[in-house]
């Protein structure tokens, strides 16, 4: 470790820690207590959706332990999950931002921002605010974009919803097909759609079929792993397509890098070399 990485690292204040991951303050917070959670070593890549799963699911049950930590010790009700993909100056990956969301009461209600926003190219930051609302040939001009790069681009849309088919709430209805809506990804447990207010092109509603708390910190293990997995996979439509990765010789070779190997597959390789 540099020298200046080591001192980079004494400075900062550390809320949490293990062996691999590491939360600390915030040192320029858009609200009290926003707390940063990375990996201890350096990392290739500052998205979190090209780590490999392995790796992606520990940062992200770590970022669940912080949130406990940050609500029960700073009596917030909830917190949320910021990423902005990014490359750290410090050498170090991926980093998360957990939020506390300060004078929340016990009840959800709705919070709505005070002004619109869009930003048709990326400003160098990201905001959950709605922006004006689209018109539907553009949202299907963008679904269809979206769209064409899944296996199965015109799929009938599965409208199973895992709850009570009386549930009037609005995700319930999309889920159904009951509401007008610009569906670009689903699985077995899982629908992502386009708001029809996005504060850029392409932003996108991921929702589980069956009713979950919205408070994603506090769902259940086994339910919080899998929304993870499904955020996951809905990304890689919203993005380029994936790395190529072969396992026989396809005729010809790139200096393009393929997806992020597994640690077990490294550490299997490895052995066959080392071990004569």
């Amino acid at each position: 470790m540099s020298s200046s990485l080591a001192s980079g690292l004494k400075e900062r204040h550390v809320i949490w820690e293990t062996s691999e991951l590491l939360a600390y303050l915030h040192h320029s917070p858009w609200t009290p207590g926003v707390a940063v959670v990375t990996h201890k070593s350096s990392g290739s890549t500052g998205s979190i959706f090209h780590l490999p799963e392995d790796a992606f699911l520990h940062l992200l049950l770590g970022t669940r332990t912080v949130a406990h930590l940050l609500c029960e010790s700073l009596s917030v009700q909830r917190c949320a999950l910021v990423h902005m993909p990014q490359k750290r100056a410090d050498g170090l990956g991926t980093e998360l931002h957990v939020v506390p969301l300060h004078g929340l009461e016990s009840d959800w209600k709705p919070h709505l921002a005070a002004e619109e926003d869009f930003q048709a190219c990326d400003p160098g930051y990201v905001s959950s605010k709605s922006g004006p609302r689209w018109t539907e040939s553009d949202l299907e001009a963008v679904k269809r974009r979206i769209r064409v790069h899944l296996p199965t681009p015109k799929a009938a849309p599965n409208y199973t919803f895992l709850g009570d088919p009386s549930d009037s709430g609005l995700f319930p209805r999309i889920v159904r097909g009951e509401e007008k809506q610009w569906r670009i990804w689903e699985d077995d447990g899982h629908v992502a759609f386009l708001t029809p207010f996005p504060n850029t092109p392409g932003l996108t509603v991921l929702v589980p079929r069956k009713p979950l708390s919205s408070d994603i910190f506090r769902l259940e293990e086994g339910d919080y792993r899998q929304l993870l997995m499904a955020t996951r996979k809905a990304e890689m439509s919203l993005t380029c397509p994936a790395p190529e990765y072969f396992d026989r010789y396809p005729g010809y070779v790139t200096s393009v890098s393929g997806s992020p190997a597994s640690r077990e597959s490294l550490q299997e390789i490895c052995a066959r070399i080392t071990q004569r």
